[in-house]
């Protein structure tokens, strides 16, 4: 069964927090690849700004009139669940609270997120593409519980690493939901 389109002028309110939201997991997970072994109570301040950072670029979405009330209740429930997890690792800035408050985070955002995709998916057309991430948010945090004895170095490779993944989808959402602004007519600048 085909997908049903996603209106012209949805396409072009959501594809500008869809891309800033990629555009963060990438640089998050590139800075990972490229900075090998940061202290502890760094990668916890790190850790933390990218999931406030984060929050604000989903929260941008669900404020969109044209989010649905029940889309807008799940992304509340992940920016709370990323702001608490962020001011935990802050608290703690430890190897033990990466693992603890990043995972306890991560698990909770991505389970949020796949309830969300689960219910909306067939009502919602952007909701179509919250799951690979949502999973992907579930292994992060999952990760870092199952792999014993991790180190910061560990912690960043393992969440940068989902990161990384979570930008390419992200960022092709983005990008098919611009498209598709621009393809049927839609305001593609997303400011309205």
């Amino acid at each position: 069964m085909p997908a049903t389109p996603i209106p012209a002028d949805l396409a072009a309110s959501v594809w500008k927090p869809t891309l800033y939201r990629g555009l963060l997991a990438a640089a998050f997970g590139l800075t990972s690849v490229f900075w090998a072994d940061p202290p502890a109570d760094t990668l916890s301040w790190i850790v933390a700004l990218f999931l406030v950072a984060t929050g604000v670029s989903v929260r941008r979405m669900a404020m969109l009139e044209e989010t649905p009330p029940a889309a807008k209740a799940y992304w509340a429930l992940v920016v709370v669940s990323w702001l608490v997890g962020a001011i935990a690792l802050v608290l703690l800035g430890s190897v033990d609270g990466l693992v603890w408050a990043g995972g306890l985070a991560w698990i909770l955002g991505g389970l949020l997120q796949l309830l969300a995709w689960f219910r909306l998916r067939t009502t919602f057309g952007p909701a179509r593409d919250w799951l690979v991430p949502a999973v992907v948010e579930i292994g992060i945090g999952a990760g870092l519980f199952i792999i014993p004895g991790l180190d910061a170095h560990g912690v960043f490779g393992i969440a940068g690493g989902g990161q990384i993944i979570v930008a390419v989808f992200t960022l092709i959402a983005a990008f098919g939901l611009l498209f598709d602004a621009r393809r049927r007519g839609g305001v593609a600048s997303g400011d309205r």
